[in-house]
């Protein structure tokens, strides 16, 4: 009877001890979940833009990082809606070709692309260089969403999911050269948040994304950016 007593206890002791081990180990795994789901992004380092300011000081990070996410969400936008014209100011004529090519294959597929919503992470610009008479600028972003793409008849979603949040990371490069600096007060005037054209001199703000619009020492709204590749970067 005695040697049950302790046969049960032992028992008890390695049932006890089995609980526990498995409790740490899910404990571990759900703390590792959590913290990827904290801070899924590597960190992004910003590039030297000391040559870009000395030529150009009042160039603000801050602002150009800021429109670069106005001007991504209208690109979302433009997918989903099938319109590229309000942002097609603010795209080498490439890219906008590039862009507008694939929304007839996605429109030939009967296919659109769906963002229910863009909740930025971060946005550095990670890359500045001068070639000759053109510069470039990459800027990182990181950010979480919902997307997917749905059936346009049936509006069944035909490839990702509604209801979950997936984290990605585009670079978004920018081209201007000197010669369009020069001629800028020469062309139409744009929003350069959204790219949609200027209708009076003086507007406070856009008629088309309601931003308030700055007004350059000379009176001419300038941007001469040009997004010419957006590119998703896989982790």
């Amino acid at each position: 009877m005695y040697d049950m007593y302790i046969l049960i206890i032992e028992f008890m002791g390695i049932f006890v001890g089995g609980c526990i081990t498995l409790i740490c180990i899910f404990y571990d795994k759900q703390k590792e979940k959590n913290r990827q789901i904290v801070n899924p992004f590597p960190p992004l380092r910003q590039a030297n833009l000391s040559v870009l300011k000395k030529k150009e000081p009042r160039f603000s990070t801050v602002q150009f990082t800021k429109w670069t996410w106005q001007l991504f969400r209208h690109l979302a936008t433009a997918y989903q809606i099938e319109e590229l014209e309000p942002i097609h100011p603010c795209m080498t004529d490439e890219f906008y070709k590039s862009c507008r090519n694939r929304l007839v294959a996605l429109e030939k597929q009967g296919v659109r692309e769906v963002y229910k919503w863009i909740a930025a992470r971060n946005a550095v610009i990670t890359s500045y260089c001068v070639q000759g008479q053109q510069e470039q600028l990459i800027v990182t972003l990181q950010f979480a969403t919902i997307c997917y793409k749905m059936d346009v008849k049936t509006n069944r979603i035909i490839s990702g999911n509604a209801n979950t949040t997936v984290h990605f990371q585009y670079e978004l490069a920018f081209i201007r050269y000197r010669a369009q600096q020069k001629q800028a007060a020469a062309r139409a005037e744009y929003c350069p948040h959204c790219g949609a054209p200027i209708a009076r001199n003086g507007q406070g703000h856009c008629d088309y994304c309601k931003s308030k619009l700055a007004i350059t020492g000379s009176g001419n709204r300038k941007q001469s950016w040009s997004l010419c590749c957006c590119t998703k970067i896989e982790r």
